[in-house]
């Protein structure tokens, strides 16, 4: 439901008092809002990272908040995907522990800046997707981190 131009009323009273006719008139604006439920079905979960810089080594935090009317899953214990451009450079391995975030839940990821091959990676953007389903329809939300050095960070 789209928000609406505002519908004006206006109603008008007649009364009596004491013999003489008197009149009051009121002017009522009505907007039609979407509910807060059909809000929340249509919300996808919130991505939010710790920070959207990082030093290297600094251990960089991600969340998933369900902002949704109803429960997601996640396909494993780390459902997420780390991108140097269009390369996976982290894909962590995890049981396949299905977890489910009941609305307004939130989880927590902390990548340490390591590829597969547990090896630091450079400096550049990275991609963060983190991949869950919400019925039976597969979504993806992402941020991009810049790991820099220092004086990147300071300038």
């Amino acid at each position: 439901m789209a928000l609406t131009r505002p519908t004006t009323y206006k109603l008008v009273l007649t009364f009596l008092i004491l013999g003489s006719v008197a009149a009051a008139v009121w002017t009522v604006n009505l907007i039609e809002r979407p509910s807060a439920d059909s809000l929340a079905t249509t919300a996808a979960p919130i991505f939010t990272l710790g920070a959207n810089q990082a030093l290297p080594g600094d251990p960089i935090t991600f969340t998933l908040t369900n902002t949704t009317a109803s429960d997601i899953t996640l396909p494993s214990a780390a459902p997420y995907v780390v991108r140097n451009d269009t390369t996976a450079v982290y894909s962590p391995v995890s049981d396949q522990l299905i977890t489910t975030l009941k609305p307004g839940e939130t989880h927590q990821w902390i990548w340490n800046q390591q590829d597969d091959a547990g090896q630091r990676v450079a400096a550049g953007a990275y991609t963060i997707a983190v991949m869950y389903q919400a019925g039976t329809t597969p979504g993806t939300v992402a941020g991009v981190v810049g790991i820099h050095d220092a004086a990147a960070i300071a300038r």
